[in-house]
């Protein structure tokens, strides 16, 4: 009996696992970077290209349970997204299935803002979970610095005074010529009349305010995300308490949000 083809079969055997193991050794494997640096050049490129909808269907469903497509519009007018002209991740880091880079987006205005994403797996492929800008030192580069407990109060002694003028009238139309883009981006001015209607047939419209006594909580000041949050109450006549909030925008503080409550 021949034992050629046995020898063969052998020999085909030791060839194809050579092949085999040659071919597993040879095979790249990817860094971090090659992994993470494409998906997130993909999300800022569509942001830039203005197909915001395609940006957020790009992300990890985590981010879109968090967030909805109109939520996600909102978050790119407030940073404004669509004035970055590229970014800079420096570090890019994998455990298991989670990820993060950290890095600074570059805007046309030639400032940056440093960024950290955090990615997750999803269908074998890294997306976006979760976006944290440093709005703070973003705003810091653009000039601002954190105000002083009296700056504060005249910051928010401003504020009042337009507010209020503006409630008077009925119309927060000269109100809304003053407050920050990004709430003008949120909100038309008679959605704004809409916000307040309540107030301005309250007794808050039938004082005058004319001599007050403004006093600015201590704990107020500028959070961790760049915003100047400024708490207190105001005595006159009729006393009210405030949360009044702002973005540095065109080296001033522009109202981001205005909160008053009229006290027993």
């Amino acid at each position: 009996m021949s034992h050629q083809p046995i020898k063969l079969l052998a020999l085909f055997i030791v060839l194809t696992c050579t092949l085999f193991l040659t071919g597993c050794n040879n095979s790249e494997v990817l860094t971090p970077t090659q992994l993470l640096k494409p998906v997130i050049d993909r999300f800022i490129q569509s942001i830039k290209d203005d197909q915001i909808t395609d940006a957020y269907y790009l992300t990890h469903p985590k981010f879109q349970k968090n967030s909805n497509l109109s939520e996600f519009h909102k978050l790119c007018k407030f940073y404004k997204l669509n004035t970055i002209s590229g970014s800079q991740i420096d570090s890019f880091n994998i455990t298991k299935t989670t990820a993060k880079a950290t890095g600074n987006l570059n805007y046309k205005s030639y400032l940056d803002i440093p960024v950290v994403f955090s990615l997750g797996m999803d269908e074998k492929a890294f997306k976006i979970i979760h976006l944290d800008f440093d709005l703070k030192t973003y705003f810091e580069n653009n000039g601002m610095i954190a105000p002083t407990l009296p700056q504060m109060t005249k910051i928010v002694e401003k504020t009042f005074k337009d507010f209020h003028g503006a409630a008077r009238k009925g119309s927060m139309k000269e109100f809304y010529e003053g407050i920050s883009t990004v709430w003008k981006d949120d909100m038309e001015p008679y959605e704004l009349n809409d916000l307040y209607a309540n107030l301005m047939i309250s007794d808050f419209v039938k004082h005058n305010f004319k001599t007050t006594k403004i006093k600015v909580n201590p704990i107020s000041g500028v959070n961790k995300s760049g915003i100047l949050i400024c708490t207190g109450s105001i005595h006159s006549d009729l006393s009210i308490s405030f949360e009044f909030q702002y973005y540095f925008e065109d080296g001033d503080f522009k109202p981001l949000s205005v909160r008053v409550k009229l006290l027993k």
